[in-house]
């Protein structure tokens, strides 16, 4: 688990949230009235278009998701080199009315975006190279700040903060069709919902807002200057 010391002087933290500003009970109706999307079940995400990030795989799963959910959206916010190919995917598949491209969004912006979705996903993938994984995605503890469900890919470190049935559900790798009947799941069962949103919530406010990730560093160096 998060965190681990792997010797006597290195202390490996992960990232953390601002769990005033990703939380619960923000407004996401502007944003949902804004890409059309009320009365729908919203898939959310946000990040770079990067080969590790699974976006690839996120646009695969939205025609078999479509079939097993008729009311879903997609709403995936942000850009980068693999843009052309979710495209290129959705255009293939024919999804186009399930989902939209906001491209880039300024920081601010994002809580808003988080609180109009009903679900939250973190479908990353393995290094193209064949080298292991190796990260701690900022975005996912935002997520876990807003109190809603999670799908997570549990590659890398992911694993060691996400535990399926917990605090998400772990889809798995690179299994788009896992990935859509995962999002089926949540949406016919909104007490597993809320109790897996609820879950991440209290991790993020326990183990990783900011000002505890700052006292596990400080904490580390005490102990070392001793």
């Amino acid at each position: 688990m998060f965190p681990r010391r792997r010797s006597s002087s290195i202390l490996v933290n992960p990232n953390g949230v601002d769990t005033g500003l990703f939380r619960p009970g923000l407004d996401g109706g502007p944003a949902r009235n804004r890409f059309g999307v009320e009365g729908k079940f919203v898939a959310g995400f946000v990040g770079t278009f990067g080969a590790w990030h699974g976006v690839d795989v996120l646009a695969r799963s939205i025609k078999r998701a479509a079939e097993l959910v008729p009311n879903i959206h997609y709403l995936v916010v942000g850009d980068g080199a693999l843009r052309g190919e979710v495209e290129r995917i959705i255009k293939e598949d024919g999804v186009g009315e399930h989902v939209t491209l906001t491209g880039s969004v300024a920081h601010d912006d994002i809580p808003s975006f988080l609180a109009a979705c009903d679900v939250l996903l973190s479908p990353h993938v393995q290094n193209a190279d064949g080298t292991v994984f190796f990260g701690s995605p900022t975005k996912l503890f935002e997520y876990m700040g807003m109190g809603l469900p999670i799908i997570a890919s549990g590659v890398g470190q992911i694993g060691d903060i996400m535990q399926d049935g917990v605090n998400a559900l772990m889809m798995r790798h690179r299994d788009h069709e896992h990935l859509a009947e995962l999002l089926g799941k949540l949406s016919r069962d909104p007490d597993l919902s809320r109790r897996l949103g609820q879950k991440a919530r209290e991790d993020a406010e326990s183990k990783y807002a900011w000002r505890i990730n700052a006292s596990r560093v400080i904490d580390a160096v005490k102990v070392r200057l001793k």
